[in-house]
């Protein structure tokens, strides 16, 4: 392999991604210097560190096609296509891994080449490189908001991702629920099940809710807040601070939750204590 990801921790715990050379050891500027980028706009480390890898294995997959990223940008459309439609089989087949037992789904494959997409982005943006992504196309998308306010925004999209198998982000039925709160007789996992299911928060952010700042013990409301100093890594998408309101059931539960484990909690500025681990 060209190349590889190094994990650094520094004496504050801070975690930084490098991109390096395997023979060498010496640090490839551009890549690292996107990944330093990535972290000064407050994306998580786990989101770093997916961006590290996927830079990685394309850097050896342009290693192994003999062509650079300024060649790529000067291909024409249809032989651009076929260059990451190429990358996208190279991941499927597991040639970014020694480990080929553990091929990656056509998903997990889409995820890597949209984080290249945004590594030629910044290259672009940054030294003004001749050329250009032309397989990407750009197109207007509405969602809706708060109150019904309705949003649009431009993305670009790549015609040839492969198909991703079967329906992500289906919502989890009620009788489901109920059957995965029966399996277990520990507080905190009932609890951990349900906030998700009545609020809509991911579990990173449930994750990061500290007991004494976002939740409305009069109200029965809980706030997700963006910050990226919490010491389980816990991050919410977006700097939006959203709130939902739970269930008198879930509330007592939780109250029960924290009467049962107030000893560990204050020992803690989280809700949820881990259970094992180092933190245990």
């Amino acid at each position: 392999m060209y190349c590889h990801v190094e994990n650094i921790i520094d004496t504050s715990d801070k975690r930084w991604f490098l991109i390096t050379e395997s023979e060498t050891g010496g640090i490839l500027r551009e890549p690292t210097k996107y990944l330093k980028h990535k972290d000064r706009e407050n994306c998580s480390p786990n989101t770093v560190k997916k961006i590290a890898f996927s830079i990685a294995y394309y850097l050896n997959y342009l290693a192994e096609q003999r062509i650079s990223i300024r060649q790529v940008l000067q291909l024409r459309y249809m032989e651009q296509h076929e260059h990451f439609v190429a990358f996208l089989y190279w991941l499927r087949e597991g040639n970014h891994t020694t480990d080929r037992s553990k091929r990656p789904n056509n998903t997990t494959c889409n995820s890597y080449l949209q984080a290249v997409f945004g590594y030629y982005e910044f290259l672009q943006l940054q030294y003004d490189l001749e050329g250009e992504i032309k397989v990407l196309q750009s197109r207007t998308i509405g969602y809706g908001g708060l109150y019904g306010v309705r949003y649009h925004k431009r993305v670009s999209t790549f015609r040839g991702y492969l198909t991703a198998e079967g329906k992500g982000g289906k919502t989890i039925a009620e009788e489901k629920i109920r059957k995965l709160l029966s399996s277990t007789d520990n507080i905190r996992n009932k609890l951990l099940l349900l906030l998700p299911a009545e609020t809509g928060f991911r579990i990173g952010e449930v994750l990061g809710i500290r007991y004494a700042e976002d939740i409305d013990y009069e109200n029965h409301t809980i706030q997700v807040v963006f910050r990226d100093d919490n010491e389980n890594e816990a991050r919410a998408k977006n700097a939006e601070i959203r709130r939902a309101k739970i269930s008198e059931g879930t509330f007592q539960l939780m109250m029960l939750y924290m009467t049962e484990y107030r000893r560990l909690l204050k020992e803690t500025p989280y809700l949820f204590v881990n259970l094992q681990g180092e933190t245990i």
